[in-house]
């Protein structure tokens, strides 16, 4: 008996399959039930692709969101440099004005000494 491996039984090719026949056969007898499943299945996938689209562009609108909100914190940052730098202008202006007007009255008050 020198039983060489063959790559196909051919003997058993045109008999009747044991395990795979089953499924065939019920889905041979109800081909409405595959076609519901076939729905259900493309139902379930609508709804997962709906759903990552939905993710999708919630992700690309709170992007949008946070690139506006960091463009206005950039611009409000900007303003407030730029409101302290005229509030410290003002008040250097302003020392400079009230200290020369300390300068002049002490000035006026050492002369009017001098006179008496």
């Amino acid at each position: 008996m020198s039983a060489l491996a063959r790559p196909f039984d051919f003997a058993d090719f045109g008999a009747p399959q044991e395990a795979g026949a089953a499924p065939a056969a019920a889905e041979a007898t109800a081909p409405g039930a595959s076609l519901d499943a076939a729905r259900t299945e493309g139902v379930v996938e609508g709804r997962r692709l709906a759903m990552e689209t939905i993710a999708a562009d919630e992700a690309a609108a709170l992007a949008r969101i946070a690139a506006a909100l960091e463009d206005a914190k950039a611009s409000m940052k900007e303003a407030r440099a730029r409101d302290q730098a005229d509030t410290l202008n003002a008040a250097s202006l302003f020392l400079e004005e009230f200290c020369a007007g300390l300068a002049e009255r002490r000035e006026i008050d050492a002369a009017l000494d001098l006179l008496r």
